[in-house]
This record gives structure tokens, C-alpha cells and sequence, in this order.
């Protein structure tokens, strides 16, 4: 191939499973240009049709954005064998992706400097909210797409599967994007919003920073079940050089729910350069998670729903679709280690801004004495919900690296007479204990806190939503020390069930 169009090529620079792209150059008025073509010779008369559609949205949803971080589009026509093909700017560089590339011997690939990959971070977010406010969403922010020129400027780049916010020509259950960057909500083929290319960011981001993927694995299976179900490492258990503020920043950028992350893009971008600039941040940690239970159990609801609307009144067969059946694959291997995966939560209440700035890790990176390194926040561990066994044990860790043994140690014991329920424990807002009532079953249990005055908000639920109450007790633990709550759920003189605490 020696010309498309008017355009003479140069050279094929990058190929992927929608198209190639070449350098070529513009005779008319000189300039190198980047063209993207359409590879949909082998796709059925639909498929290749559908192709089409979707690289001609691509022209003319980016063609609409005029922003110094994302690729500007010149020209849009088909060739002499009616392939479409777009003309782009020529960005000299490489992708983010070909710069993070692991090692053959699987060892990281080569990092940034932090205070560059917090810029390029900010320049993303800037273009995203740009992006966002003319109702664009990307649904596809990878390292892939993502360009580095050599003056430090960052373009982002295929808007291919982009769609307009207010658009409804997306089908149902069809999941765009890679699996390693996608929203929960994009894995469980829900539609994709200006937050879901908010978590996108955030997982470029935590592996820019810390050198590993946030939701690792070399199985589509894999990746998706830690995208929906499971909290990364905090980037300072990674690196222990990173500021904790980083913790928090991407906390809420990788929520679960995306009502908990940024509401807008800006907002990401001003924590950025705040961050790189060694400001305050506007926000705080997102809240807990939801357990892995109840998140497994919503995303099956999603697969369940999506498969019925492709396919009503078919047989149960007949309804699953590709990205359904992925999915059902997803359950069924966390049903084997929901147990033994343990889900650290960011405690909201010890981060860095709500805190005084005196002593914090909002000081510039480079007044950081050498050697010294900003201590990671308190992080709270909640108990699973068993669903045979009542009783739970979990240690929450303490601020830095402190063993459990220099901890306090609650044990828990509940009587009650309910036929199924449930015991949740609250310290703040947060909470680091969840058991389910069995009828004729005794609840034992034990977790670990940090020592000091605390606060405990216990709430008994029935099943049958027939019965819901809590009650509060405080108490001065000391480290080392373990005291047992005894829970009490009984029948007063009106024959009213009520909850009881005391100590023994």
C-alpha cells in the first residue's frame, strides 16, 4: 500500500483489532498526518456495516472536541475499496502502554518520576472533564490510548467506542473497553458513564505510580472478578515512598459504586496537582465496599437482568450471552475462595485532610526529610458473612506496621432467638464486623481494634425485614488488652424483641 486517498503512507505504526495506523503524509499542504483504517474485510455484511458505523461515530464524536490533551481529527472518507479511514494528528512519541510494558522476566517495566505521572494524571482528568461536559464518554482509557510526546504533553487518543451521554443506540449487554482498566459496572455489561472512565483513570494511574495493575491476572476470568469484587493494596503498601494522600485520591477513583468517586473529572484534577504539588486534598477516602457477598449477588442480578432483556421468553440456554457466560464463569470461581479473601476498607475518618496539617503528608515531596517516608492511613478490615459458620475472625491492621499482637482484641458473643438475621458492627462509620444468625446457633466471634476510646454501633436485622434495631456502648481499650461484648436479643414484658449490650 503506497497511498489512501490523497495521502501518500510512510509507514504502518500500530495495529489493533479494529484497525491499523500509518504515518503518512498530506501533499496538498505538506504536513504528516496519522490515518486510521478499518480492518472489517473478513467481518459478515452486518458485522462490517456495524464496524463502519462505529468509525464514522468515531470521527464525528472526537471531530467535536477541540482540547490540547486529546487527538485532534482532520478528515474522514473511504478508500477505493469503500474502507473508511480517519486522518488524526501525527503525535510523535510513544504510547503510555509500550513505556509500562513489564519485562520478558515479568519483573515491572520502567516508572515515571511520581510528580510527572501525577502530571500526566492531571492533564487526563482535564481532558476528561472537557470531554464529559460535551457529553462524550470514552469507555475505553487505557494505557493504549493514552500518548506521551517528547515535551511531556499527553494525548488521548480513539474515541472509537465512545458514545454521547444521551445516545441509546449502545446494545444491552455488550461490554466495550479492556477488562483490566473497565468500570465494575462495565464488566457486568451495565451502561458506562463520565465515572466509569473516572475508575478507568484511576487504574492507568495506580499502575503508573506503584509499577503493578491494580486488578492483576492473565485470565479474562481473573481480571474481571478483581475489577467487581476485590480492594487493591493501598499504593503506600506497595511503595511506602508514595504520599498517603495518593491512598486516598485513588480510593475514591476506584470505588466499586460510582456514586462514591469523583463526581467530575475536574475534581480528579485538582487533587492531582494538588497531590504533585504537595497541597490538601479536597476529598476524603471513599466509603467501605460492599462485602464481596453482596457484591456478587448484585452483579449476578445485572448478568441475570441483561440476559433476560437479550433474550425474552427464550429458554434459560438461549438467554446467556458471550459476556454473560464470562461472567457466570467469575461466580463460580469466587464461590471457591470467597472466604479467604480478606477486604481491606480506607477509614475515612484518618485521612490525611481530616486531620491538622501540622505533621501531615501534605507537605511537599522534596522539604521530606531523606529517609522519611509519609505513614499510611488506618485501614479497618471487615469480617465475611459467613454463610454455614456465624463466627469470624479478623484483625483490622493499625496505623503503619504494627503487629496484631500490639492491638486490642474484641470478642463477640450474641444470643438471640431470631430463625435467620443479621449482627453488624459499626466503629464510626465504618464497619468491621458482619456475621448472619442462624436459628439454634450461638454467634461467636472476634476482631481486632486499634487501641483507644471506641465508639460501637451494633444493628440486628431479621431476614424477613420484620425486625431491625441497634444499640451503642463505648469502651477504653488498651493495647494488648480483650474484652467480650455480649449481644442480647430478646422479649420484653410487651413482647417486643429489643437488642442488649454489656460487657462480661
Amino acid at each position: 500500500m503506497h497511498r489512501i486517498g490523497r495521502y501518500e503512507i510512510l509507514e504502518e505504526i500500530g495495529r489493533g483489532a479494529m484497525g491499523a495506523v500509518y504515518r503518512a503524509r498530506d501533499p496538498e499542504i505538506g504536513r504528516t498526518v496519522a490515518i486510521k483504517v478499518i480492518l472489517a474485510g473478513s467481518a459478515p455484511g452486518e458485522d462490517a456495516a456495524r464496524y463502519r458505523q462505529r468509525f464514522r461515530r468515531e470521527a464525528q464524536t472526537a471531530g467535536q472536541l477541540s482540547h490540547p490533551a486529546i487527538v485532534t481529527i482532520h478528515d474522514i472518507a473511504e478508500d477505493e475499496s469503500g474502507r473508511p479511514y480517519l486522518v488524526m494528528e501525527f503525535i510523535e512519541g510513544q504510547s503510555l502502554q509500550a513505556f509500562l510494558r513489564p519485562t520478558p522476566s515479568g519483573m515491572e517495566g520502567q516508572r515515571l518520576p511520581l510528580r510527572q505521572s501525577l502530571d500526566i494524571g492531571a492533564q487526563l482528568a482535564d481532558a476528561l472533564d472537557y470531554a464529559h461536559a460535551h457529553g462524550v464518554v470514552h469507555r475505553d482509557i487505557k494505557p493504549g490510548n493514552i500518548l506521551l510526546t517528547p515535551q511531556g504533553r499527553v494525548k488521548l487518543a480513539d474515541f472509537g467506542i465512545a458514545k454521547f451521554a444521551s445516545a441509546e443506540d449502545t446494545q444491552p449487554g455488550r461490554i466495550f473497553g479492556t477488562f483490566a482498566y473497565a468500570a465494575p459496572e462495565q464488566v457486568r455489561g451495565e451502561p458506562a458513564s463520565a465515572r466509569s472512565d473516572i475508575f478507568s483513570l484511576g487504574a492507568v494511574l495506580y499502575w503508573m505510580c506503584t509499577g503493578t495493575k491494580p486488578f492483576p491476572g492473565d485470565a479474562v476470568t481473573t481480571v474481571a472478578f478483581h475489577v467487581v469484587c476485590t480492594v487493591p493494596k493501598r499504593p503506600t503498601e506497595v511503595d511506602s515512598a508514595l504520599p498517603r494522600d495518593l491512598d486516598i485520591v485513588l480510593s475514591r477513583c476506584l470505588a466499586k459504586d460510582p456514586a462514591h468517586r469523583y463526581a467530575a473529572a475536574g475534581e480528579l484534577a485538582r487533587d492531582l496537582a494538588a497531590v504533585r504539588d504537595g497541597k490538601s486534598i479536597s476529598t476524603t477516602a471513599a466509603p467501605p465496599e460492599q462485602t464481596v457477598e453482596e457484591t456478587l449477588s448484585a452483579s449476578l442480578d445485572a448478568v441475570i437482568s441483561m440476559a433476560a432483556k437479550r433474550a425474552p421468553g427464550r429458554g434459560w440456554s438461549a438467554r446467556f450471552s458471550k459476556p454473560a457466560g464470562i461472567l457466570a464463569a467469575i461466580f463460580v470461581l469466587a464461590a471457591t475462595v470467597i472466604f479467604f479473601w480478606p477486604r481491606p476498607t480506607y477509614d475515612s475518618k484518618s485521612s490525611p485532610s481530616a486531620q491538622s496539617p501540622a505533621g501531615s503528608s501534605n507537605a511537599p515531596l522534596a522539604q521530606r526529610p531523606p529517609g522519611t517516608t509519609p505513614a499510611p492511613p488506618a485501614i479497618s478490615a471487615r469480617a465475611p458473612s459467613p454463610a454455614s459458620d456465624s463466627s469470624a475472625a479478623v484483625v483490622a491492621a493499625a496505623e503503619g506496621e504494627a503487629s496484631p499482637r500490639l492491638m486490642a482484641t474484641l470478642n463477640i458473643e450474641c444470643v438471640h432467638n431470631l430463625k435467620e438475621g443479621s449482627l453488624d458492627i459499626f466503629s464510626g462509620e465504618i464497619r468491621v464486623y458482619r456475621a448472619t444468625l442462624a436459628e439454634g446457633a450461638k454467634l461467636t466471634g472476634r476482631i481486632g481494634l486499634r487501641p483507644g476510646e471506641r465508639a460501637l454501633r451494633v444493628r440486628v436485622r431479621s431476614e424477613a425485614g420484620k425486625f431491625d434495631d441497634e444499640k451503642e456502648i463505648s469502651a477504653k481499650f488498651a493495647q494488648g488488652e480483650s474484652r467480650t461484648l455480649l449481644v442480647e436479643i430478646s422479649r420484653g414484658l410487651t413482647l417486643k424483641r429489643r437488642v442488649s449490650l454489656k460487657w462480661k
